[in-house]
Parts: C-alpha cells; structure tokens; sequence
C-alpha cells in the first residue's frame, strides 16, 4: 500500500478522535513511513490501517482514563442526528398538521377579534343615542377586542419571527464546540 492511501485510509478511521490528537497521529505514521523509505515494507510492519486506528485510539482513551470523546464528529452524534431526520421525516404529516391547524386558528382567532372589536366600535355610537351605559360598554368591550387582537398579533408575529428560532437553537443545542 503507497503511503498516501495508507494515510488517507488512516484518517478516516480516526473521525473521532480530537483534531490536535489525529493530526499528532497522522505526523507520526508520515515520519515513520519518511524514515523507512519503502512504503510497502512500512504498510506491512504497520499493520492495516484499520488496525493502526483503533491502537491510537485505545492509546488515547487509556490516556483519558475515559471513553473517547462523543462530540459533534462522533459516530454516536451522527446516529444521534440521523435518528432525529428519520423520525422528523416520518412524523411530518402529524407536526405539520398540527402546525398548519394552529396557524389557521391564530388568523382565524385574530380575524374574529379584528372584526368583532370594529363592529362593536361602529355599534357603540349608534347605541350610544338609545342608552349612555350600554354605548359605554360597547364600547370598552370593542376596545378589550381591538387590544386582543393587537397583543394577539404583536404576540404571533414575535412568535414566527424570534420564538421558533429561539425554540430552534434550545432544541438542537448550538453550541460552538471546541476541538
């Protein structure tokens, strides 16, 4: 095997380990084959670099005293990310059903207050004239639907627009991870 497959092969099969312990690894493997000079008789005393792999990664996690690292560039974070598309994927008509249902609700409630509050601000005037009290109350009752459907909209509109990628980031956890 030429040095460059054995090396290319190598750092595949190390992903998972931390980006300063592979590149040590892998400048290891490079200077021994250097030294060598003949990259078959050095693949060979090497080993496959399957092999290769999982003895520099025991060396590191009895070096940790612990298991190796589960970041982002693990294979368990990968499961991890493929199991949540796949049950995004087969959920969808549920979620957005429901989101689609909740949406219509939100217009569907907003619309009713808009035009109940305006029709009972037109109203309070007119019946104002029959009985002072109940124009009165018309009237706040318009002004308690014309608030509702301002705080209700103000309130959708922060929801779509900041809420959800709020909600997003919480869910999913973007941190910045160090290497």
């Amino acid at each position: 095997m030429t040095r460059e497959a054995y090396i290319n092969e190598l750092r595949s099969y190390l992903g998972r380990l931390p980006l300063n312990e592979r590149e040590a690894a892998l400048v290891y493997y490079i200077e021994y084959f250097e030294e060598r000079g003949d990259d078959e008789a050095a693949s060979a005393e090497l080993g496959s670099p399957k092999e290769a792999a999982a003895k520099i990664i025991a060396d590191y996690e009895e070096q940790l005293g612990q298991a190796a690292p589960q970041g982002p560039g693990s294979a368990q974070a990968a499961s991890v990310g493929c199991l949540a598309g796949v049950v995004l994927v087969l959920s969808f008509p549920v979620w957005f059903s429901l989101l689609v249902t909740l949406l219509v609700t939100l217009l569907a409630l907003l619309f009713a207050f808009a035009v109940v509050g305006g029709a009972l601000f037109v109203a309070a005037f007119s019946i104002m004239s029959l009985s002072i009290p109940t124009g009165i109350l018309s009237f706040g009752v318009s002004l308690f639907f014309l608030g509702s459907f301002l705080l209700l909209g103000c309130g959708a509109f922060w929801l779509f627009t900041r809420g959800i990628p709020i909600l997003w980031r919480f869910i999913f956890n973007k941190k910045k991870v160090e290497e």
